[in-house]
């Protein structure tokens, strides 16, 4: 029996910085200056890493204030040329982040995606309040011990992105008496086979409740579903509108073939806030 061997990663480079605190660890991003707009300069996050990248880690925190839903869009960018040739399109677009804060955690995601050595990093996003700031974080791995065993993708796509009014298109709803609510309507059909997903949360409330939801993804059809992301949390301490989000129970990989139709729902662990929504990201091989 053939028996793959373990995989680890030997390097890896980021922007935290050596002060941990939410007002200095990573990189100020500020919206664009209107509302729902990105802003048009790419901000640098990361400059060339000098080793090829199988994997993204991207965090933010710093994305709160009491009395807002504060929600942002972010668009992750490379530049193979160093910082001076962006690429015409993000590689991650609308990164979902709703009322995110450091002592809650802040909100992560993780792509297993390949970047050619020296490339740089940059963001742009965009918020429901006009030039309203957050901090993002990133670290990049690579050198892995065996990299032909790796599973990486090639470009992620984003489902359900409402940009016009930093939200999800189709909304999400919690279940009655702290269960499940029924699955939303389709956030769109797969036209490429994916293999990792990844989930963000919004919250269109500026009164939110302290409680914490439990986020569901599934891929199918209107009959038959398979959960491909289970119980994903997102806990709010309430009247701050301070929030953070932890991963999942289950591992996010999943093969689905294109064709699939995407699915969300969460319950609450009690009254749900009013308007609830979220993205999904899905890896392509």
């Amino acid at each position: 029996m053939l028996i793959p061997p373990i995989n680890s990663f030997n390097t890896f480079s980021d922007n935290f910085g050596v002060t941990f605190t939410e007002a200095a660890m990573g990189t100020g991003l500020t919206a664009g200056g209107t509302n729902h707009t990105k802003n048009v300069t790419i901000t640098s996050i990361l400059a060339a890493v000098g080793f090829d990248v199988y994997g993204i880690a991207i965090g933010f925190h710093g994305a709160f204030v009491a009395g807002s839903s504060r929600r942002y869009l972010t668009d992750i960018y490379t530049d193979p040329a160093g910082g001076t040739a962006w690429g015409a399109a993000p590689v991650i677009a609308n990164l979902a982040v709703s009322s995110i804060g450091m002592t809650m955690g802040g909100k992560w995601y993780y792509f297993p995606l390949y970047v050619k050595t020296g490339a740089s990093f940059g963001a742009t996003c965009q918020a429901e309040t006009a030039s309203a700031t957050c901090r993002i974080l990133i670290r990049v791995f690579g050198k892995p011990s065996h990299p032909e065993t790796l599973n990486i993708g090639r470009k992620v796509v984003t489902l359900n992105a409402a940009t016009a009014s930093t939200f999800g298109t189709q909304t999400m709803s919690a279940g009655a008496s702290n269960t499940k609510g029924g699955w939303s309507t389709s956030l769109g059909t797969t036209v490429n086979d994916i293999f990792w997903w990844q989930f963000g949360m919004m919250i269109n409330d500026t009164s939110q409740t302290a409680q914490t939801y439990f986020c569901d993804v599934a891929i199918g059809d209107a009959s038959n579903k398979i959960v491909v992301i289970n119980d994903l949390t997102h806990n709010n301490i309430g009247t701050g509108e301070l929030a953070g989000e932890i991963g999942e129970c289950s591992p996010p990989l999943h093969l689905a073939k294109a064709g699939a139709a995407v699915y969300i729902r969460c319950a609450s662990s009690g009254t749900a806030d009013a308007s609830l929504s979220g993205l999904v990201y899905g890896v392509v091989r």
